[in-house]
């Protein structure tokens, strides 16, 4: 299962506007795994490009509310999704590769997680070129 969950993440965050391109390597599932937990890729692809509760979070991904609503802020916390407080409210919504998730932990990669961007970036960058075109 832990394959497929990250392979639907990549799907969803490919889906996004700013794209996440596959590659022959694989590199992409790696560093997903790096930044993911199984659940919280999981939960991730449920989320779209629109502010919305957790509650609708949890109906749309079959989820207990509380408990999404609490992965969803720990997430939030990681820079895995976007969160807006709106008083009592809070709203989440999908986090982009590259201009969200990448840009929080650019300054608290590892070694291991600067490689595998360093082997990304190229495919990354190349599809966003082709989106210019």
């Amino acid at each position: 299962m832990t394959q497929d969950v990250y392979e639907r993440l990549a799907r969803h965050l490919d889906s996004l506007p700013a794209g996440f391109p596959r590659t022959e390597s694989g590199v992409e599932l790696r560093i997903l795994k790096k930044l993911f937990t199984e659940d919280q890729a999981d939960l991730a692809r449920y989320l779209i490009m629109m502010l919305e509760p957790a509650q609708s979070i949890a109906k749309r991904a079959n989820r207990d509310v509380k408990e999404t609503a609490d992965k969803l802020y720990d997430m939030s916390r990681k820079g895995l999704v976007l969160r807006a407080d709106k008083p009592g409210n809070p709203m989440y919504m999908a986090a982009q590769y590259v201009i969200w998730i990448w840009e929080f932990h650019v300054n608290d990669m590892d070694t291991e997680l600067i490689k595998d961007m360093n082997e990304y970036i190229p495919a990354l960058f190349g599809s966003m070129q082709k989106l210019k075109t």
